[in-house]
């Protein structure tokens, strides 16, 4: 049933993931209309294409479609497990190559089985066994390892090594190794006879000798490399606390400095306190020399302005100007009432000119002609009584 949803899918898209296994991939071919499929196995996310639609088809959740998935999923890989192509209904067929990557050949025509890399690897491991060859060259030398044995018997016990390693010499390798091990782990008691007749004094070493192809066991340097480890990790440990005591001095030097002799340290000289205070005054005098230069600029740069704004002033006072004509008063009180209401009003009115015994009051004044006639006629425009005077 799932091979039928992704042969579906694969109409309308072109790509359907099977969650946890792979994608198959949907190509148009080059100079024709047809379209192949090919397989994916690295795109192995759950996008969630295909367990919507089995979910929306089959009429279940989205974790039973899962389920469905997931099952799916192990029955193909328990075929390609097996080294046999799994049908995927309507597509073609899945299957594993020598390398071992799940591989897609779509159509009816099912691929050959590919024999299992065991079997393959159990044949190539059958051929040549060097035991059986190495004991079919050993059988010529066996009649004389027993002559060496029946004369071993008859000879004095004393002398019984001699024959023993004539004999070893005669054995391939491999009857050497073993036969050391032997007598290396299990010494005869005819061989403890033998060294206590002979006088001598320590039957181990006698049993020792007499296996001339015997190894002597090699000592395992381990304790020394965790001798030099030890040794290098207390010098580690030292340079750490040195380290450390030297850095903690470094941030306390004030209180370190307390715990050592005054002598290292030595005294300030006189001389060079009273440099030191020479060089602050003439350091104060050069800053007061500048902020005394700084006052005088900045008293000349205001004398500017003030004589600046005079002069604009005067020009100002001396130059003729447009006053907008309100009235004229015999009585200055009366005058200046009439400048006040005015002014509450929003004017800019002033007492301007005295003549006759009349003082005039104005609206405003404007240097600018164009101005002054542009005010006149929007006070006109009020219905207000005014005239231009030039004064």
């Amino acid at each position: 049933m799932i091979d039928k949803y992704i042969a579906e899918l694969l109409k309308t898209n072109t790509r359907v993931i099977v969650p946890d296994f792979g994608a198959f991939m949907v190509k148009a071919a080059a100079g024709s209309s047809d379209k192949q499929i090919s397989f994916n196995d690295f795109l192995k996310y759950n996008d969630g294409l295909l367990v919507g639609h089995i979910a929306k088809a089959d009429s279940i959740s989205k974790d039973e479609a899962l389920k469905k998935v997931k099952a799916f999923v192990e029955d193909i890989q328990k075929e390609l497990k097996a080294n046999k192509p799994f049908k995927v209904e309507g597509l073609g067929y899945l299957f594993k190559d020598p390398r071992g990557s799940v591989k897609f050949k779509s159509g009816d025509e099912k691929p050959a089985e590919e024999k299992a890399p065991e079997t393959k690897t159990a044949a190539a491991k059958e051929p040549v066994k060097p035991k059986t060859e190495v004991k079919l060259d050993e059988k010529p030398a066996a009649p004389a390892a027993k002559k060496t044995e029946d004369k071993a018997k008859k000879a004095p016990e004393a002398k019984a090594a001699a024959p023993k390693a004539a004999a070893g010499d005669a054995k391939t390798l491999n009857e050497k190794l073993s036969d050391n091990k032997k007598g290396q782990a299990q010494p005869t008691a005819k061989d403890a006879k033998t060294q206590v007749k002979a006088g001598v004094p320590d039957a181990k070493k006698v049993t020792g000798a007499a296996t001339p192809g015997a190894k002597k066991p090699v000592q395992s340097q381990k304790p020394k490399k965790k001798s030099s480890a030890t040794g290098i990790i207390v010098v580690a440990a030292i340079v750490v606390v040195l380290g450390a005591g030297a850095f903690l001095a470094y941030l306390n030097w004030d209180t370190v400095k307390t715990w050592l002799p005054e002598s290292l340290f030595g005294k300030d000289e006189p001389k060079e306190v009273v440099v030191d205070k020479e060089a602050l005054k003439k350091e104060q005098a050069r800053k007061d020399s500048l902020r005394k230069v700084q006052m005088i600029q900045d008293s000349i740069a205001q004398a500017k302005q003030d004589s600046i704004k005079k002069a604009e002033e005067l020009k100002m006072k001396n130059q003729k100007k447009y006053y907008l004509v309100a009235g004229s008063f015999k009585t200055k009180k009366y005058a200046e009432k009439f400048v006040t209401k005015l002014n509450s009003d929003g004017y800019n009115a002033e007492i301007f000119m005295e003549r006759h015994g009349f003082y005039r009051v104005s609206y405003n004044s404007f240097v600018d002609r164009q101005q002054a006639f542009n005010e006149y006629r929007r006070l006109k425009n009020q219905n207000i009584q005014v005239w231009v005077l030039r004064h």
